[in-house]
């Protein structure tokens, strides 16, 4: 099903193919099959006339990795009937922060392959692993910041995880690659919340 589901060659035996992708930076949330974008199983969302969402940088967020972040905030306001803006921990809907290891959400960071994971709505956690080597642009070896926190945004949104590789709901984000919203991620967002 995993091979399936990620275009693979469907043997059941884990080749060379299977084992690269199994070793690729992703996401934490599990994998579900899904054609192209999806919304999460029942359709969470932000209430119908909650359109404006607060967030904060919580737990010492580094400084430098802020304004990627902020850049991912604008790019899902560019493309939804969403604004945000920055509040105080207590207050805000989605609290953003870096974690390590097991930090207390039943989701811990064990794995050396998960970048980060969020909460669906309205639970607005969105936790990045401390542990990855992060960066804000194209760098060899390293996972930007700015593309880990559009996905993860996705999911504070309500989205899941998409098949097509080239949007950033895809699952697995690859060191060095720098996405930003396709149409994929658009119609998916739209299908949500509307236009």
């Amino acid at each position: 099903m995993y091979q399936k589901n990620y275009h693979l060659n469907a043997i059941g035996v884990l080749d060379a193919e299977t084992l690269t992708l199994l070793s690729t930076p992703r996401c934490g949330h599990p994998d579900i099959v899904h054609l192209d974008y999806a919304i999460v199983p029942g359709r969470p969302k932000w209430l119908p006339t909650k359109y404006h969402l607060t967030y904060a940088f919580i737990h010492n967020f580094p400084p430098n990795f802020e304004a990627p972040v902020r850049c991912s905030l604008n790019a899902w306001s560019g493309v939804s009937k969403f604004t945000f803006s920055e509040t105080t921990e207590a207050a805000a809907d989605v609290k953003i922060s870096f974690e390590r290891g097991d930090h207390g959400d039943g989701y811990p960071f064990y794995n050396p392959n998960i970048l980060a994971h969020a909460f669906y709505p309205t639970d607005g956690r969105l936790h990045l692993n401390v542990d990855q080597n992060w960066v804000w642009g194209s760098v060899a070896f390293a996972s930007d910041v700015q593309t880990v926190s559009l996905h993860e945004l996705g999911h504070t949104l309500g989205l899941a995880h998409s098949l097509d590789e080239g949007a950033v709901m895809y699952a697995y984000i690859p060191q060095g690659v720098v996405k930003s919203l396709t149409p994929d991620d658009i119609a998916g967002i739209t299908d949500l919340y509307g236009s």
